[in-house]
């Protein structure tokens, strides 16, 4: 179940909303053979925040912030031991958080209609407290056990700015470029293990129109 409300302001070249859900989430766990019951619950949370600005018609400022909870599955809580292969071993983690993930998103944009010109700015981040993710365990007997497990300091980061302007007329080019960083992190036998990836992306685009 979940409800939200949200309140909009607009004041000549400001638009602002803040708003939030609230909800609950509820697990209904049977043991058949210990003939026993267990419900677990986890209340979820979805905050959001919009601001834009519009100093002139064709330049726009706008700033995006949301909240999202997301809940672990009964197969990563449900406290029972999957050992369908004897080599591969799923435990379950009946203390297991939901984790919050925060994303943020700037974005600036100009357009000359005359001239055709644009430029434009645009920024996404988001990280997450406590994510669910898999630690794995591999024992003296070479057998692999995995249990869902929640940790801190996953985020993604994503930049990109283009430029576009008329080559000749009715011939419009560009340019689109940007770095891409994220990090991963989950627990093999014990230790964090820390994935960093990096990237930079570029693009070019071209667009041709006449009268007809």
């Amino acid at each position: 179940q979940l409800g939200s409300a949200n309140i909009r302001y607009n004041v000549k070249k400001f638009n602002f909303s803040v708003g939030t859900g609230l909800g609950t989430s509820v697990y209904h766990m049977t043991d058949i053979l210990k003939n026993t019951q267990r419900e677990v619950s986890f209340n979820n949370f979805v905050p959001a925040v919009s601001l834009n600005y519009t100093p002139k018609h064709q330049r726009r400022i706008t700033f995006n912030y949301n909240g999202n909870t997301r809940n672990p599955t009964l197969q990563q809580i449900q406290p029972l031991i999957d050992n369908i292969d004897p080599l591969n071993i799923t435990v379950g983690n009946p203390n297991l958080k939901q984790s919050f993930t925060h994303s943020f998103n700037f974005r600036a944009s100009d357009y000359k209609v005359l001239k055709s010109k644009s430029i434009s700015l645009n920024i996404n981040y988001s990280t997450t407290e406590n994510a669910i993710t898999k630690a794995s365990t591999i024992d003296t007997l070479g057998r692999r056990i995995n249990q869902a497990i929640n940790v801190n300091g996953n985020y993604n980061l994503y930049v990109s700015g283009s430029y576009g302007f008329d080559l000749v007329p009715s011939l419009n080019v560009g340019i689109n470029a940007g770095p891409r960083k994220n990090r991963i992190v989950n627990v093999i036998n014990g230790k964090e293990n820390i994935t960093d990836n990096t990237s930079l992306n570029l693009g070019f685009y071209s667009g041709y129109w006449s009268k007809n």
